[in-house]
């Protein structure tokens, strides 16, 4: 079977790719290769940053503007490892794109006749798209040769667009695709900068959208994201309100859960155990003087008959003593397997999410919640040490010693325990960006919990 080739062709100013090419090789790449393609990256651009010229941005401080280093450039050739990599100077009043996009093919084209290869398709992007929806490419094909649309070949000349309809223009043309010249793949290369303007070519408009399943990286912030955050979320809850039914069912039994912890957390410090644990001491010294008793009583009269009969008797009495406490602290306090994973920080806080991701109000409060959660377990976790470096008979047994052990693992692949653990993730790694991944992340998990 003949390899599937697909060249990735990348036009125009690196801009901010270093936040970017993460999301690129996880929704293009690795997408891709699965589904068996052999992908080879190609690079034109330009030796400047970004520009100010010519671009809607014009005058606006949404990237950082400077000339390109050799060590720049090494790491973007480290970062994606093209096949070509062509940097130049950009002539002051040209369009930046649509000549990067010419010298792009050509640099393509050489790399073809240098080593006897063809692409089957070309995909042009540019270094600043945050990715946030793989692009499988064979499943748009497929629906030309077994899909729904088998009845209409695909064209000889033809191209897939990304298309947003209705956000630039209050019609929909096939002379004006809004955005179509951002991420498409053809098996047509063509050094027209918009698809659209080669009349030869087949336009065929797929449903992938800026502001939904792409962005716009900019310096400090994406385009587009918060916009297309809230309407995401309100189809998301459209389309599982049953799901999101059973997710409040099990958070009330994980709250009722946590009570019965606390009640029995509350118990341990109750009076009659406190109680029940100085009469044991006192016992255990008053046995301590007996004995000592015992043998100066031996030694003057051989044998105390009545001293070692007393002391026999506090034995029994201890020994009652210990079982019936044991047997008390025990039933209080072991508890379940389950109940302990479900007072885990990374649980709680993966209850907390899920409760607060019905309503914007819930989104914007979320981060208050789950700070209060956090110091709270902080401080139950401060509290119990206390506890167990003053007595450490109240220290809980390992998991391992559940009978509900192995039951109570599967709580920790639930969506719950995994959202929690997401979170205390990107807590970490704040300052890499990790709370800007997490939304992506807890999607991932969300639909791998689904498939489970």
């Amino acid at each position: 079977m003949t390899q599937k080739r697909l060249a990735i062709q990348f036009f125009g100013h690196t801009r901010t790719y270093e936040k970017t090419y993460e999301s690129f090789f996880k929704n293009i790449v690795e997408s891709n290769v699965k589904d068996g393609w052999q992908i080879d990256i190609f690079i034109h651009t330009w030796d400047m940053s970004s520009s100010s010229d010519r671009s809607w941005h014009n005058g606006q401080d949404l990237f950082d503007i400077h000339l390109l280093s050799q060590d720049d450039i090494e790491n973007i050739r480290k970062t994606y490892n093209p096949k070509k990599i062509l940097v130049e100077h950009l002539q002051e009043g040209a369009h930046g794109g649509g000549e990067s996009k010419k010298r792009g093919n050509r640099l393509r084209e050489s790399y073809e006749k240098e080593n006897s290869v063809k692409y089957d398709y070309i995909l042009y992007t540019r270094m600043d798209i945050l990715f946030a929806s793989p692009l499988n490419i064979q499943r748009y094909i497929d629906l030309y040769t077994k899909g729904s649309m088998k009845n209409f070949p695909l064209p000889q000349k033809h191209c897939f667009a990304a298309f947003n309809p209705f956000v630039r223009m209050p019609v929909i043309d096939i002379r004006y695709i809004n955005e179509g010249d951002i991420v498409y793949f053809t098996n047509y290369p063509h050094d027209e900068f918009k698809p659209e303007k080669r009349l030869e070519l087949f336009i065929i408009m797929i449903d992938y959208k800026l502001h939904r399943d792409f962005f716009l990286q900019r310096r400090d912030f994406i385009h587009g994201y918060n916009s297309s955050l809230e309407a995401k979320l309100k189809i998301e809850q459209d389309k599982s309100s049953e799901l999101q039914l059973q997710l409040d069912t099990k958070t009330k039994e994980n709250m009722q859960m946590l009570s019965k912890f606390k009640s029995l957390e509350n118990t341990l410090d109750s009076i009659p155990i406190k109680k029940q644990s100085l009469e044991i001491s006192n016992l255990e010294q008053d046995l301590i003087n007996k004995k000592l008793k015992a043998q100066i009583l031996e030694k003057e009269l051989k044998y105390g008959y009545d001293a070692i009969q007393e002391n026999k008797e506090l034995k029994e009495k201890i020994k009652i003593l210990q079982l019936a406490s044991t047997e008390n602290i025990n039933q209080q306090v072991i508890g379940t397997a389950k109940s302990r994973i479900h007072n885990q920080l990374s649980y709680k806080l993966g209850q907390a999410m899920i409760a607060n991701s019905k309503s914007i109000w819930g989104y914007i409060r979320m981060p208050y919640v789950l700070s209060y959660i956090k110091d709270i377990h902080k401080k139950e976790q401060i509290a119990y040490n206390e506890q167990i470096k003053a007595n450490p008979s109240l220290k809980l047994p390992p998991l391992e010693s559940y009978p509900d052990y192995k039951e109570a693992l599967k709580e920790k692949e639930c969506l719950t325990y995994k959202l929690g653990e997401a979170m205390i993730e990107a807590s970490k790694n704040w300052y890499k960006g990790g709370y800007v991944k997490l939304w992506f992340k807890c999607k991932n998990i969300q639909k791998e919990c689904k498939k489970r």
